[in-house]
């Protein structure tokens, strides 16, 4: 590698929940969380970076325990038991949008149901289903004007008995196109690729309805600014 050569930033996932978080259940929950810390003995719990009256951070772990077989060169199998650990980095604030996590694993029903565990089965959590087109004039306002890259439009009734997957790109504006091309299927659109310029040049978000994003910047003030879009755009 050249010197002085950097690689690009990897891209940071994000998956937005709703919640029903008041400020004493929030009180609550940093109390348990704290008790609730990681154990060898269960296998499982919690890690706080931070934690005050309107922000908790951190990771909850869990361990698992896996088979690898290993094939020597005479073609014979070994098993052999590997432990691994699962992280989900999350942050939770006492607000209806109040929770996201940051590159979650694939399975989230263990970081989940602890959550409901600690305040008692008493607590409702849902993916965000957001307004994509909302979503991107709120991005517009907090980080920069943006530029639609593509939209995808999933389940569009074309006739009786057709139904397609749509892709809409534009040098100029891929939301405005679907949405002039397409109006009967705005509330059908799944995902849109943005990119920024001004100050957040080369910044890209990826956005799909059920509340996921994808972001080529990982600072903290860029997810402060996406969530709060987040949380005004939802539906």
């Amino acid at each position: 590698m050249p010197p002085n050569h950097r690689s690009p930033p990897m891209p940071k996932r994000y998956r937005f929940y709703t919640w029903d978080s008041a400020e004493t259940t929030f009180a609550k929950l940093r109390s348990r969380l704290i008790l609730a810390s990681y154990s060898e003995d269960t296998g499982q719990g919690f890690h706080l970076s931070r934690s005050n009256r309107q922000l908790v951070e951190g990771r909850f772990v869990q361990r698992i325990t896996y088979t690898e077989e290993l094939v020597s060169p005479d073609g014979s199998i070994t098993a052999t038991e590997r432990i691994g650990y699962v992280h989900t980095a999350f942050r939770m604030r006492p607000l209806e949008c109040g929770i996201v996590l940051i590159d979650p694993p694939r399975s989230l029903s263990a970081f989940l149901h602890n959550i409901s565990y600690l305040l008692d089965y008493e607590l409702s959590t849902q993916p965000v289903t957001l307004n994509l087109a909302k979503l991107k004039r709120s991005l517009d306002r907090l980080i920069g004007k943006a530029r639609v890259t593509s939209v995808k439009i999933s389940g569009a009734e074309l006739s009786k008995n057709a139904v397609a997957d749509i892709t809409v790109t534009d040098t100029q504006d891929a939301l405005e196109s679907a949405i002039y091309l397409f109006p009967e299927h705005r509330k059908l659109m799944g995902k849109i690729d943005m990119a920024f310029g001004g100050e957040a040049g080369g910044l890209r978000i990826s956005a799909s309805r059920s509340g996921s994003i994808t972001a080529t910047n990982e600072r903290d003030s860029l997810l402060e600014h996406v969530w709060d879009a987040v949380a005004a755009s939802k539906e």
